[in-house]
């Protein structure tokens, strides 16, 4: 995901013709991965409050951003488009630890001849539920993450890992 990263922080820094437009459709690339990604959390169960938050703020963040084009100079400002920017890409990382370390869960369960489901079932073609221990752990990890306090979601969409 760093090369659509890139084109919309270019899209930020110069927001002429081409250049708005290609950033608009990279972020709308962001966008739906990261719906899916919480898409594929709920449906196993492994989309807690923790989580939940977090994805929230970060579609708040990607709102933002795409508000930046259309938004006059009082209502947000290139230094703002660009904090939000430096927040989607940090926070990413955030996404793809908790993606990993999700996987590799369900991996061990999985050698331990336990059934795997969610995201990971289509690669493992199997079916079974972190422990209650594992989901707090994974959350516990998320509640020192908080950096934007809003929780407004323009879309409704979220998003993940980069591979």
């Amino acid at each position: 995901m760093s090369y659509t990263f890139t084109k919309v922080a270019e899209g930020i820094h110069s927001p002429y013709g081409s250049n708005v437009s290609f950033a608009l459709s990279m972020l709308l690339y962001i966008q739906k991965t990261y719906s899916k990604f919480e898409d594929s959390l709920s449906k196993r169960g492994d989309l807690n409050d923790y989580i939940k938050y977090d994805l929230d703020e970060y579609n708040h963040a990607l709102c933002r951003i795409e508000e930046y084009p259309d938004a006059s100079e009082t209502e947000l400002f290139m230094s703002d488009a660009r904090i939000y920017h430096f927040y989607v890409r940090e926070q990413n990382r955030h996404f793809e630890q908790i993606a990993k370390k999700l996987e590799e869960a369900y991996r061990e369960n999985a050698k331990q001849g336990a059934v795997v489901t969610g995201f990971t079932r289509h690669r493992l073609g199997l079916d079974v539920q972190p422990s209650s221990k594992q989901q707090r752990e994974f959350g516990h990890e998320m509640t020192n993450k908080k950096e934007l306090s809003e929780r407004d979601i323009c879309h409704g969409v979220s998003v993940p890992t980069q591979r």
